[in-house]
C-alpha cells in the first residue's frame, strides 16, 4: 500500500507541475503545492519531508549559489546601465547581420560553459537583452540559444570543467576527456541540429511579426539608445572577456571550485565596469541594487525545486525504481542509457542522474565488460536527456533570467533540452557498441 501510495503521490505532483506550469501558474507556489503531496508518502511523513527533506535541501542550495548569482547580477545591471551590453549588440548586428545574432550569443554561450562559469544563464540574458533587441527577435530565441548551448558544452564536449564532467572521473578512473572522440560526434550532431532550429524559429517569429519586448529590469535601468552615449566596442567587450577568463585561471591555476571562482570573476568585472564608465553610469547605486534584485528569485526558485526532487529522492518509489534499473538485463552500454534517462527524469537534474547511474549502473556495466572512458562520456552524455522538465532546476533559471515561463516557452526548451540531446545520446550509444 505504501509503495502504491508513494507512486500515486510522485505521478499526480508531476503532473501537476507540467499542468500548473505550462497553465501559467507561478513556479513557487506550484513547487510548494507537489511538494505537499509528494511528502505524504516520503520518509518521515509530511511534517519531516516539508520543515526538515525540504528546508534544508533548499538551504544548503541555496547557500551554494547565492553569492555566485547575486555578483552575477550586480554585473547584469552595471553592463546594461554602462551601454557595455547595447554596444555588442548592436555591433555584431551592423556587422554581421541580423541573421547571425542568435549564433554569436551561441558562441558566447558555450564559451562560457566550456571554462565552466555557472552562473551563465544571467551575463547570457543581459548579452542575450542587447543582441535580441538589435535583431528584433523575441526572448525565446535567448531561451532556446541558452538551454541548448549550454547543454552541448557541459556535457558533449571533451574536457568541459563542469562538474556533470568531473564526478565521474573519481568513479570511471577516467580522466576530463574521456571518450572525446563520441563526444565531438554527439557535440557536432547537437549543434547542427539545434541551429536548425533556431534558424526555424527565427523565420517563424519574422513571419508572425513577433519582435522584441523589454524585460522589467531593462525598463528599471534604461537603455541608452543615442549612438554617441554608448562605449567603444573593445571596452564594451573587455568585461565579458575578464569573466571567462578569469573563472578559468581561479579554476585550473588557483583551485577554486565553480561557484566561488564565477562570483570573484564576476565581482572583478562589476569592479572594471565601475572604473571604465563611473561617469557614463549616471545611477550606479540603482543599477547594482535592481541587478541583485533580479538575480533573487530565480535563487529562490532553484532551491525549492532542488528542495522538492531532495523529497522524491526519499519515496519508497524512487529507491523502487533505481533498484528495477539494477535489475535490467541488456547490453552494459543500452542499460547505462536506460538507467541514466530514468534517474535524470525522476531527479530532474543532469548531474544527479550522472552521479547515481555512475556509482551504481556503472560497476555493473564495467563487471560485464564495457569500456570505462566509454561509459563516462555515454553516461554524461545521457544525463541532460529527460532532465528537462518542468521542475528542473537548471531549466527554470534560464527561464527566469530571460522573462519567459513555462506557458511561453517550455517545449521550445524540450526541443533542444530533450529532443536533441537524445538523439545524441543514441547515436553515442551506438557508437560505443560498435567500438
Amino acid at each position: 500500500m505504501t509503495m502504491t501510495l508513494s507512486a500515486v503521490a510522485v505521478l499526480l505532483a508531476i503532473f501537476l507541475f507540467f499542468y500548473l506550469s505550462l497553465r501559467g501558474v507561478h513556479i513557487l507556489p506550484t513547487t510548494i503545492l507537489c511538494t505537499l503531496i509528494v511528502g505524504l508518502s516520503a520518509e518521515g511523513g509530511l511534517v519531516t519531508s516539508l520543515y526538515t527533506t525540504f528546508s534544508n535541501a533548499m538551504g544548503t542550495f541555496a547557500g551554494g549559489v547565492v553569492i555566485a548569482f547575486m555578483s552575477g547580477g550586480i554585473l547584469g545591471g552595471l553592463l546594461q546601465a554602462s551601454g557595455c551590453s547595447e554596444r555588442f549588440g548592436r555591433t555584431v548586428v551592423s556587422r554581421f547581420g541580423v541573421r547571425f545574432a542568435p549564433y554569436a550569443l551561441l558562441v558566447f554561450v558555450m564559451i562560457m560553459a566550456y571554462c565552466g562559469i555557472t552562473s551563465y544563464p544571467f551575463i547570457a540574458a543581459i548579452l542575450a537583452f542587447s543582441l535580441l533587441r538589435a535583431a528584433n527577435l523575441p526572448r525565446n530565441i535567448g531561451l532556446i540559444v541558452i538551454v541548448g548551448g549550454a547543454t552541448l558544452t557541459f556535457y558533449m564536449f571533451p574536457g568541459s570543467v563542469f562538474i556533470g564532467n568531473l564526478l565521474p572521473t573519481t568513479v570511471f578512473g577516467t580522466t576530463l576527456y574521456a571518450g572525446a572522440g563520441i563526444g565531438l560526434v554527439a557535440f557536432a550532431i547537437g549543434t547542427v541540429l539545434d541551429v536548425l532550429y533556431i534558424e526555424y524559429s527565427c523565420r517563424k517569429y519574422r513571419k508572425l511579426g513577433i519582435g522584441y519586448t523589454p524585460t522589467e529590469m531593462e525598463d528599471k535601468i534604461g537603455t541608452l539608445k543615442d549612438e554617441n552615449d554608448l562605449p567603444g566596442f573593445f571596452s564594451a567587450i573587455l568585461p565579458f572577456a575578464v569573466v571567462v577568463a578569469l573563472a578559468l585561471i581561479f579554476q585550473l591555476v588557483v583551485g577554486l571550485d565553480a561557484y566561488p571562482s564565477c562570483a570573484f570573476a564576476q565581482l572583478i568585472a562589476a569592479a572594471l565596469v565601475l572604473v571604465m564608465h563611473w561617469k557614463r553610469i549616471t545611477e550606479k547605486t540603482k543599477a547594482i541594487s535592481e541587478g541583485v534584485v533580479m538575480s533573487c528569485v530565480p535563487v529562490l526558485q532553484v532551491a525549492m525545486i532542488y528542495g522538492f526532487a531532495t523529497v522524491v529522492s526519499t519515496t519508497p518509489i524512487y529507491n523502487a525504481v533505481i533498484g528495477g534499473v539494477m535489475n535490467l538485463q541488456m547490453s552494459p552500454y543500452l542499460l547505462c542509457v536506460v538507467g541514466t534517462m530514468l534517474l535524470a527524469c525522476i531527479s530532474a537534474d543532469a548531474v544527479a542522474g550522472i552521479v547515481m547511474s555512475s556509482q551504481m549502473i556503472g560497476a555493473k556495466a564495467m563487471a560485464m565488460g564495457a569500456n570505462p572512458a566509454l561509459l563516462h562520456r555515454l553516461t554524461v552524455i545521457t544525463g541532460c536527456t529527460l532532465d528537462t522538465m518542468p521542475y528542473s532546476s537548471n531549466l527554470c533559471v534560464a527561464m527566469s533570467f530571460m522573462g519567459v515561463n513555462h506557458k511561453e516557452g517550455y517545449f521550445q526548451c524540450v526541443v533542444v533540452g530533450i529532443g536533441t540531446t537524445t538523439v545524441c545520446a543514441l547515436v553515442a550509444m551506438v557508437l560505443c557498441m560498435v567500438m
